[in-house]
């Protein structure tokens, strides 16, 4: 039988600003070892908190940046990777009274546990080509480090990348991933990515194809060359953007995905049947040795899943969680105009 994780009743960070500030938002976890970070966004500043005991506790957030305009809401905001003993955290700004773009990708660098900060390296190519800022963030743990979003060229939304080799200090030109026959690929569903162990770069993102808003996974081992295909067994026609992305993870060496078609959750590997899980949105996953973690989002709010065990609520009033495993199984998730997390132990 798979081991299980129990909850915690213990809530370990309810971080609430000033009320004339404006409120936290978008929460976005890494975890290496004892560390577990949380990346956020509020107003134009982003921010991170970095806890030194898998997630138990979580000081006081430290200050990345201060941008003209932070792109925020729906699944735009900050990403958090480690790599190696370097922090990176990556933020969409946009011109300054233009929230949802055109958007350009800045790369945030620490090097002291979040203690200061690089000034922000610009990834995408052209400026503003990262149009809302629909972007991924995932690296191998030491030096390869991805950056993936929607880029916006020749009025056609695609697929596109830039890797770094060196922890996030330089970054590759602008890398061309998918595009579509039918001109955009879903233009407000954010990707998702993840770096395997021995280097493979696995991308997922809802496509636009025929009328359908399905999710498509594209493999590649050089970071030139893709393969992509098809997820799910059936289709979801729809004139419209879902505005919901999904969540990927690898557990061993097979790619597991997590996403949504109409009102449920799918969860589902290439080659293999998709399982239904619950309905709802904002699906997120995490692996860890005993399988994997899921967490998302309904009219009862915020909702977690392990091996071995039956789904549980969270949170009856959490919006946009976000889940990252490690020695523990950190949560986090909007509430009111503050943040909180929980971790499964």
């Amino acid at each position: 039988m798979l081991p299980h994780f129990a909850l915690l009743l213990l809530t370990v960070l309810d971080l609430t600003p000033a009320a004339s500030d404006p409120p936290f938002r978008q929460p976005q976890l890494a975890v290496s070892g004892d560390l577990a970070a949380l990346a956020f966004g509020s107003g134009h500043h982003v921010y991170l908190s970095l806890s030194r005991d898998g997630g138990a506790t979580f000081p006081a957030p430290v200050r990345v940046a201060e941008l003209p305009a932070l792109a925020l809401g729906n699944h735009r905001g900050p990403r958090v990777v480690f790599a190696g003993k370097s922090i990176l955290v990556t933020a969409g700004v946009t011109p300054a009274g233009q929230p949802h773009g055109p958007a350009d990708l800045l790369a945030f660098r620490s090097t002291d546990e979040g203690r200061t900060w690089s000034p922000g390296t610009r990834i995408n190519g052209a400026q503003g080509s990262a149009g809302e800022a629909f972007h991924a963030l995932a690296g191998d743990g030491r030096n390869t480090v991805w950056a993936v979003w929607l880029a916006h060229r020749d009025n056609r939304v695609s697929i596109a990348g830039s890797v770094s080799p060196d922890g996030g200090v330089t970054w590759s030109q602008e890398r061309s991933i998918y595009e579509s026959p039918d001109g955009n690929v879903c233009e407000c569903c954010h990707p998702s990515a993840i770096v395997d162990a021995g280097g493979t770069l696995r991308v997922m993102w809802r496509n636009s194809l025929a009328g359908n808003r399905d999710f498509y996974l594209a493999t590649s081992k050089d970071g030139q060359q893709f393969r992509v295909e098809k997820l799910g067994a059936e289709s979801w026609q729809l004139k419209a953007c879902p505005m919901d992305g999904g969540g990927i993870a690898m557990q061993g060496a097979k790619p597991v995905t997590f996403w949504r078609r109409k009102s449920d959750l799918f969860l589902a590997s290439p080659g293999e049947a998709e399982q239904r899980i619950a309905a709802g949105r904002n699906p997120k996953i995490a692996a860890f040795q005993g399988g994997v973690a899921l967490t998302w989002q309904n009219e009862n709010g915020i909702w977690v899943r392990t091996p071995g065990a039956e789904p549980r609520a969270v949170s009856p009033s959490g919006t946009y969680p976000a889940i990252a495993a490690g020695k523990r199984l950190v949560l986090a998730w909007e509430e009111g105009r503050g943040i909180r997390t929980r971790i499964l132990d």
